[in-house]
């Protein structure tokens, strides 16, 4: 078989071309609300309408084109054509409004109305002009890891990850013998020494959470377990640490006041706990920090997590899946997980695009 190309690296951020549209999504605005209940009925909607997180940089509130009212977001449309009757059947908020503005208003069908605003955050101060004019956003400016470009792969490395791409693919195959479709199978590599962590195929027939990255994970956890068993009590050692840190802290600042020292004790405390300082105390890998995930198909959002959970490095998978994947979605946050900023961990992602057929050529290949 001839090598395949080089993986296609998957980003965290998307630039938008800026020849396309922006993409927008339909809300129900009230377009008069008095000013001074304008905070109230924000939090009003808070309370009665889980706003989607999707939004989060959309601003509720803006000013009205008369300047003595406000426009506020109170949800997004269902689509049904009368804003008034959408809010109307929100019974909670409907109350809210005639509480906040008196029966004037919410019963004028003139006062709602139906609004675009940007379905994504801009990442460019040019981007958050543009929006702007739609509707008021908050700029949220990628930060440098997020939109850093993936170094070009060395021809070593690249037959590195063909080498274990080729062996994930062959054994999900393998493993496939009620089915015509091949399966998955997530191997877990250490980058370093190319050493084989732990692999798995797809166990969800003998329990329902037993995919083939999560079940990897789990094998690693207990060859980590088995290969460095705890000879001391390692929750005294964490404690003991702990302790000298803040009693450092507390010295550096004692002639200071109470809320300096009991900030100290936080960030202590805090930095006790961290993955760098368990690692350090036990002698061991901390979960599968630096190591690398090799799968024969696009893992589910469960099973991404899971790999995020785990401080996986990079994962690599053969064959895309554009209804359950996480990783491929060619828009930020949806399909994309690695992209969501909230998260405490993110790996990078790289795609080899294989269909069912190129998936079913690797496994018969003699590499």
């Amino acid at each position: 078989m001839r090598a395949p190309p080089p993986p296609r690296a998957i980003p965290r951020v998307i630039a938008r071309d800026a020849n396309e549209p922006i993409a927008t999504v339909t809300c129900v605005a009230l377009t008069r609300a008095p000013v001074r209940a304008t905070a109230g009925l924000l939090g009003d909607v808070r309370a009665h309408g889980a706003w989607p997180s999707a939004l989060a940089h959309v601003k509720r509130a803006r000013k009205a084109p008369d300047g003595a009212h406000t426009m506020i977001l109170l949800a997004v449309a269902r689509g049904e054509g009368d804003a008034k009757g959408e809010i109307d059947a929100l019974d909670a908020l409907a109350g809210a409004v005639r509480a906040r503005c008196g029966d004037g208003t919410a019963d004028d069908a003139g006062a709602f109305a139906y609004v675009e605003v940007p379905a994504s955050a801009p990442s460019t101060k040019d981007e958050w002009d543009e929006a702007n004019e739609m509707w008021p956003v908050s700029l949220v400016v990628a930060n440098p890891h997020e939109v850093m470009p993936v170094p070009a792969a060395t021809a070593e490395e690249e037959a590195y990850a063909v080498r274990w791409m080729t062996a994930a693919v062959k054994a999900a195959a393998e493993a496939t013998t009620t089915s015509t479709t091949i399966g998955n199978c997530a191997i877990i590599v250490d980058p370093a020494s190319g050493e084989e962590i732990a692999r798995a195929v797809d166990e969800s027939e003998t329990h329902p959470l037993r995919h083939a990255a999560l079940a990897a994970v789990d094998y690693a956890a207990k060859r980590d377990v088995a290969t460095y068993p705890e000879t001391v009590d390692v929750q005294a050692q964490i404690d003991e640490r702990r302790a000298e840190k803040l009693a450092r802290g507390v010295a550096v600042v004692a002639d200071d006041d109470e809320d300096n020292v009991n900030d100290v004790k936080k960030r202590k405390r805090d930095a006790g706990t961290n993955g760098a300082t368990v690692t350090e105390l036990m002698g061991r890998p901390y979960l599968c920090t630096g190591y690398d995930a090799f799968l024969a198909r696009e893992p589910c959002v469960m099973c991404a997590m899971a790999l995020v959970h785990s401080r996986l490095k990079r994962v690599f998978f053969a064959a895309p899946n554009a209804e359950t994947g996480a990783l491929s979605g060619d828009k930020a946050g949806v399909r994309r997980l690695h992209s969501v900023r909230s998260l405490n961990h993110h790996y990078q992602v790289f795609s080899y695009d294989v269909d069912e057929d190129g998936l079913r050529a690797i496994a018969d290949s003699t590499h």
